[in-house]
C-alpha cells in the first residue's frame, strides 16, 4: 500500500483539512448532498484518501497547507468574502496573495460597526476549537457607551446573572466597569449574534465603540498591528499565543 493510500480519513476531516469548514459544519453539507466522492454523492460515514476525487459544490478539493491570520478589523468593514452592497470586507484588507486564497475563512465574526481581533484560517478543526464553548476560549470586548454609572451597573449585574432578550438567553462570563465609568470590559465564553449590542439595546443604551481586545491569551495590545493590518502565524505560534502553553495542543 502506498503512502497516499494509507492516508484514509473520515470525509468530515477531509473537508476540514481542505479548508471548507469545520468538521461539525461538514456533516450538514454532506447531508445536504453537496459533497461527492469519485462522482457519487457522499453520505455520512464515508472515508476518503488523497487519491479520491472529492467535490464540494461543483469544485474539486485538494488538501492545503494551513494558514493562520490575525487581523485588527476596523469599523465599517464586514466579515464576509463578498458583500452585495459593495462594502469593504476583511478579505479586501489582505495582500493579493492571501486575498486570492479561497480556502481562507473568518473564525466567527465581528459585526460591521465593531472592531478588533478577528482570525482567518483554512483550518476547520482549529476554528472549531476557538468557537465551541466547550473549549473555554474566552473572548474579551471593551465597550464604550453612553450609559450612566447606575445603568452600567445594572447591565453588568444582569448580563453576568443571565438575561433573556426577545426570547434569546445571554450570559457574560464577566463584566467589569472601567475607571472612567464610560467603558466596560465584557468577557464571553459563547458569543451569540450581536449579543453585546442586543443587551445594551435592551437597556436603551447606545454603544459608541465595541472592540474585541483579546481571544484567550492573545491580546490585541501585544500584536502591534494598527486597524486594517494583520500578521500571519504558524500553528504553534497562534496556539501558544491563545492558550499561553496552558492547554495541550490538539495535534
Amino acid at each position: 500500500m502506498s503512502t497516499d493510500e494509507e492516508k484514509i480519513m473520515r470525509l468530515q476531516k477531509y473537508l476540514s483539512s481542505a479548508g471548507v469548514c469545520s468538521r461539525r459544519e461538514s456533516e450538514k453539507y454532506i447531508e445536504e448532498g453537496r459533497v461527492s466522492i469519485n462522482g457519487k454523492v457522499a453520505v455520512l460515514g464515508d472515508k476518503v484518501s488523497s487519491l479520491d476525487e472529492v467535490v464540494f459544490d461543483g469544485k474539486r478539493l485538494t488538501l492545503c497547507s494551513k494558514k493562520y491570520i490575525i487581523l485588527n478589523k476596523p469599523e465599517n468593514v464586514i466579515c464576509s468574502r463578498k458583500d452585495e452592497r459593495g462594502r469593504k470586507t476583511v478579505f479586501d484588507l489582505l495582500n493579493d496573495k492571501d486575498k486570492s486564497d479561497t480556502s481562507l475563512f473568518h473564525i466567527g465574526r465581528l459585526d460591521y460597526n465593531s472592531c478588533g481581533l478577528i482570525m482567518l484560517t483554512n483550518d476547520g478543526d482549529f476554528a472549531n476549537n476557538i468557537i465551541h464553548p466547550s473549549k473555554s476560549v474566552i473572548k474579551g470586548y471593551m465597550v464604550t457607551s453612553s450609559a450612566s454609572f447606575e445603568v452600567a451597573k445594572n447591565i453588568a449585574s444582569s448580563f453576568t446573572r443571565g438575561i433573556t432578550v426577545d426570547g434569546v438567553f445571554y450570559r457574560a462570563k464577566m463584566c467589569k466597569i472601567q475607571h472612567d465609568r464610560k467603558q466596560m470590559l465584557i468577557e464571553l465564553k459563547e458569543g451569540k449574534k450581536r449579543e453585546i449590542r442586543e443587551v445594551y439595546k435592551h437597556f436603551a443604551c447606545e454603544i459608541v465603540k465595541l472592540e474585541r481586545i483579546f481571544i484567550g491569551k492573545l491580546r490585541l495590545a501585544d500584536l502591534n498591528i494598527l486597524p486594517g493590518e494583520y500578521v500571519s502565524m504558524t500553528y504553534d505560534e497562534i496556539y501558544d499565543a491563545i492558550y499561553n502553553n496552558g492547554v495541550e495542543k490538539c495535534r
